[in-house]
């Protein structure tokens, strides 16, 4: 955990990097009208939560890889976003990023994976 607070994750990369963590997909291709608006419905409401975290743990924390980790881990615990069923997945996918983020230990590395979490969140 140490190591996380020395890796720098600018706030524009939470949403994107905590939907890729989770593997969380809003791809409203191939659905029919109806199911696009639940899922729009969801993208937003997972938007509006990860803002309220992010704003919240990074005020506490900085930008930084723990605060996005905090951010994540907290969301899991959204018991109204989050089925009680999810939980412990979304807690062990949090813990497996832990590892991966360090892993990457470049910056180069650590920017195209941002880069690529907002490519596949869009």
């Amino acid at each position: 955990m140490k190591n996380l607070k020395n890796i720098k994750i600018e706030g524009k990369y939470f949403i994107p990097v905590t939907s890729e963590i989770l593997g969380l997909k809003f791809n409203k291709e191939n659905y029919s009208e109806r199911y696009s608006k639940i899922i729009d419905k969801q993208k937003e409401e997972f938007q509006s939560i990860m803002e309220r975290l992010k704003v919240k743990y990074t005020a506490e924390l900085g930008e930084t890889a723990y605060s996005l980790f905090n951010t994540v881990t907290a969301l899991a615990n959204e018991r109204d976003f989050v089925k009680d069923v999810r939980n412990n997945d979304y807690q062990i996918k949090a813990g497996q990023w832990v590892k991966k983020i360090v892993r990457l230990n470049d910056e180069k590395l650590i920017t195209g994976y941002l880069d690529d979490c907002v490519k596949n969140l869009n």
